[in-house]
C-alpha cells in the first residue's frame, strides 16, 4: 500500500494535492503556525532529513510533476512524526487528507525504502 498525506488544494507545480509538507511551508508563510509549532516542525524535519533520502528532483527540479508517496512499511517512529506534524495542521484549522492506493499511483520514476515517487 501507498499513502500521500495532502492538502486540499493543488498544487501549481503538479496540479496534485499539496504534499504535507508543502501545506506546512504554506502556513509558515501566511504566519499560521506559532512559533513553538515552528520549532517543533522544524525538528521533525530535520530528523526528515537524517533519515530519509531526498529525492533528487526535488533539488535539481527536473521532474516538477513528480508526487511522492509513504510506503505502507515505513516505521513506527516515522508515521508518529508525520501524524504529529498533521495534528499540528489541523489545530491550525487547515486539513489534510490520507490517500492510500494498493497498486502503484502512477509511473514510478524514483523508490527508496520508504517512498517513491510517481508522475
Amino acid at each position: 500500500m501507498y499513502v500521500r498525506y495532502q492538502g486540499t488544494y493543488n498544487s501549481t507545480r503538479t496540479g496534485k494535492p499539496c504534499g504535507l509538507f508543502a501545506v506546512v511551508s504554506h502556513m509558515k508563510e501566511k504566519g499560521l503556525i506559532s512559533s513553538q509549532e515552528r520549532e517543533e516542525i522544524r525538528q521533525i524535519v530535520d530528523w526528515f532529513e537524517v533519515h530519509l533520502p531526498n529525492p533528487p528532483f526535488y533539488k535539481e527540479d527536473l521532474l516538477p510533476k513528480a508526487t511522492t508517496w509513504f510506503k505502507q512499511a515505513t516505521s513506527a517512529e516515522m508515521l508518529g512524526k508525520i501524524e504529529r506534524i498533521k495534528a499540528i495542521v489541523e489545530t491550525n484549522g487547515w486539513r489534510i487528507d490520507v490517500a492510500c492506493h494498493q497498486e502503484v499511483p502512477g509511473q514510478v520514476i524514483y523508490e527508496d525504502d520508504y517512498q517513491i515517487a510517481t508522475l
